[in-house]
């Protein structure tokens, strides 16, 4: 469940506009199941602070996709004309998996419980989230081709421009 919450809150943070962040998402608060807790007491609306530290991997790779997002200025773009013009999407050719070009990122997400391979072109990236993993700055290198990514996971690289 905590690799299908990560590639929901990242498909959040990656996508245009506004994103909302509700009160202990960032440590798995999950009101016991409680679809409408409007009613509901204290025990199911209190937020669990202890989850931050039992759910610390999980807190942490939120902060690292805020400052991601912060850092990348193509994850907040402007008007809708601007995402017209710099996005476009991938027929992966499989189901649950979504991918698309912004600017020199290439992003896939992928709701399977198997991995997927994608063909990209053979140029050098830079992997910015795989697997779970994401960070500001690159986490690897890839060389473009037939990129892996894993189940329930998302995978974002940027094209390489070598001087």
């Amino acid at each position: 469940r905590l690799s299908v919450y990560k590639l929901a809150e990242t498909i959040l943070f990656t996508a245009q506009g506004i994103p909302m962040l509700f009160a202990g998402d960032e440590f798995y608060r999950s009101k016991h199941g409680d679809a409408n807790s409007y009613k509901s007491g204290d025990g199911v609306n209190a937020i669990p602070w202890t989850n931050k530290y039992i759910y610390y991997d999980l807190y942490s790779y939120i902060r690292r996709l805020i400052a991601f997002r912060k850092h990348h200025a193509a994850f907040r773009l402007r008007d809708a004309e601007s995402v017209r013009r710099r996005l476009r999407f991938v027929d992966s050719g499989r189901a649950a998996v979504i991918s698309y070009w912004l600017d020199d990122y290439f992003i896939c997400f992928n709701a399977n419980p198997k991995g997927c391979r994608i063909c990209l072109p053979k140029i050098s990236f830079d992997v910015y989230c795989r697997s779970g993993e994401i960070d500001v700055t690159p986490i690897g290198k890839s060389s473009g081709g037939r990129v892996c990514v894993a189940p329930f996971s998302a995978l974002i690289l940027k094209k390489r421009f070598l001087l």
